[in-house]
């Protein structure tokens, strides 16, 4: 996954900030048009939590059908698939679409699918059934113009300006749920993403917020400043303590696994296209070249190769949330723009970008259509390891840095914390809850079930049967019941209409019922020439009475019509 190459990470709901505002004569950061992005997209999204509530459609959007087996070669095991209905699906109170034909096994979102592909239940035997959940996984991230080269402005000659932000959404599996609900499903489903990792306690670490559908971390970072070696002694020379960096830096400290991290300066932001020696798993040679000496992968630095995780419409290819981690063997050798890695590349990630050319891009040259990315973290790992392991509780130094972590507990792969590190302030970090004890700042996911399928076993032959699990909610503008309009009094009650005569005017000719909601309603209503409407109350909680300055007029006259009722 990208990341932006931001100066700071400000983003505090607790402030109840709601935009930001420019003022005359001030430089303008990237910070202050971040945090009025967030905020705006925060506000937008809690309110639909309010309206829609947390998961739900108002359409056939990613409605399950047609589970079926799929015939695999002898040495893979049978799988199945199913299609996947287009339409959108609110979740989290974000807007997910599925778009045209889609099914299962050809999610456009998910590219690396094969290595999660459930296995078909096909060794049921007897009376036994199995039920498997199918649930959507929702979260945003970042694109760089490394991987949609499109965004990139050419006329600048090289640089790249902004990142876009993607709402990525898969349909995944979680098979064998034992249970035949929707709920007891979801149950399961929580329970599987909030437990102890380790699977040794199994204690509930994480939660699920049933309101916005949001999985939370419990992991926990609190950074402090290595002070060792301050002279208390006014005559012995001073030592610098704190944050040890001569330059403003954006410190990106993120878990590769529930108790283990890799940290990088510059946000870990530079991305690069590069490709894997077919002869040597260890040899990288870069597409895109690193912007400068500093950039340049050392040896004993951990680099991040990433294999394609979407595939955009324009065939450029989106990298995967997370990839390999790799402590580099030889430094980037700016010759050839190769470096050598400790360790080998899975073949089978090189046999899968060869399997799979029809998401090869036909603007790239046939010599450059086969390639993964790659990041580089500043930070060394421990020992032969590329990232460095942590016990919730105790302190980890950064080396080098005079900053030192501690995790309160352990948290969720890929969970990530932005630091603002400034030489003139080196005790000191933005933002400042991480000086005590900070949540992650990402990424945020979501889960919200789509049905359940059943399996079982029919004169012999296997059987597949669904359950929709997603809610349901009508369009504002389709909740009508029985009710053609409603009437309030403008006061106590506000309907469509709060006059019964512009409520009487807009009836189509062939009429319909109108609602008066409980209040006070003033009117002389003339129907002449109507058919088939219905005027009706809430009982003694509706009074109907003449205008003020028509009293002795009718309060309804009706005239050359026909089948009115009032209740």
């Amino acid at each position: 996954m990208a990341h932006a190459d931001i100066s700071r990470f400000l983003f505090q709901p607790e402030k109840r900030y709601t935009s930001v505002r420019m003022q005359q004569g001030r430089v303008m950061l990237d910070s202050d048009w971040n945090e009025f992005e967030r905020l705006d997209h925060e506000l937008d999204r809690q309110t639909l939590i309010d309206i829609l509530c947390a998961k739900g459609t108002a359409n056939d959007g990613f409605r399950i059908t047609q589970p079926q087996v799929v015939d695999t070669s002898a040495d893979t095991p049978a799988t199945y698939d199913f299609a996947i209905a287009s339409g959108s699906f609110y979740l989290g109170g974000l807007r997910f679409e599925a778009a045209g034909s889609q099914s299962f096994l050809t999610q456009t979102d998910w590219l690396q699918l094969a290595e999660n592909t459930p296995t078909a239940p096909v060794d049921l035997e007897g009376d036994s059934v199995r039920y498997d959940l199918v649930y959507l996984r929702g979260w945003e991230q970042c694109v760089s113009a490394v991987e949609d080269s499109e965004l990139l402005e050419r006329a600048l000659g090289g640089p790249d300006t902004s990142v876009r932000v993607r709402r990525m959404g898969r349909v995944e599996i979680l098979p064998d749920v034992a249970a035949d609900t929707c709920a007891e499903a979801v149950a399961r489903l929580t329970r599987q993403l909030t437990t102890d990792p380790s699977g040794e306690t199994g204690e509930i670490i994480h939660s699920l917020d049933e309101r916005t559908c949001e999985l939370q971390s419990a992991a926990r970072l609190s950074v402090t400043f290595d002070l060792d070696g301050l002279a208390e002694d006014p005559c012995r020379p001073a030592v610098s303590g704190g944050y040890l960096g001569a330059d403003n830096q954006t410190m990106r400290i993120q878990l590769t696994a529930p108790n283990r991290f890799v940290w990088s300066y510059n946000n870990a932001a530079p991305l690069y296209r590069v490709q894997v020696d077919v002869a040597d798993l260890t040899r990288v040679r870069f597409l895109t070249l690193p912007r400068d000496q500093e950039a340049q992968p050392l040896t004993n630095q951990t680099v991040e190769i990433i294999p394609w995780g979407a595939f955009l419409p324009n065939q450029e290819k989106v990298a995967e949330l997370q990839g390999q981690f790799f402590r580099v063997g030889t430094s980037y050798n700016p010759v050839d723009n190769s470096l050598t890695l400790a360790a080998p590349i899975d073949q089978a990630w090189l046999d899968w970008l060869a399997d799979n050319s029809q998401y090869w891009s036909d603007r790239d040259p046939s010599e450059r259509q086969q390639y993964f990315y790659l990041r580089l973290w500043t930070g060394s790992g421990e020992a032969d390891q590329p990232d460095i392991g942590f016990t919730p509780g105790t302190a980890v130094a950064i080396p080098g840095t005079g900053v030192t972590a501690t995790f309160s507990n352990v948290g969720i792969a890929r969970d990530f914390w932005v630091l603002a590190l400034r030489p003139n302030t080196p005790t000191e970090v933005v933002p400042w809850s991480l000086l005590e004890s900070a949540p992650p700042a990402g990424p945020r996911q979501y889960f919200a079930p789509l049905a359940l399928l059943r399996w079982s076993l029919v004169n012999g032959e296997l059987q597949p049967s669904v359950q929709d699990c997603r809610e349901r909610f009508q369009p504002l503008c389709q909740v009508n019941g029985c009710c053609t309009v409603t009437v309030g009094d403008g006061r106590t009650s506000h309907g469509l209409f709060n006059s019964l005569e512009d409520a009487i005017s807009f009836l189509p000719t062939d009429g319909g019922k109108i609602c008066l909601l409980p209040g006070q309603h003033q009117t002389n209503a003339n129907l002449r020439n109507r058919r088939n409407i219905r005027i009706t109350g809430c009982s003694v909680h509706t009074i109907v009475q003449p205008r003020a300055d028509r009293v002795t007029d009718p309060i309804f006259q009706i005239a050359a019509s026909q089948n009115i009722q009032l209740d």
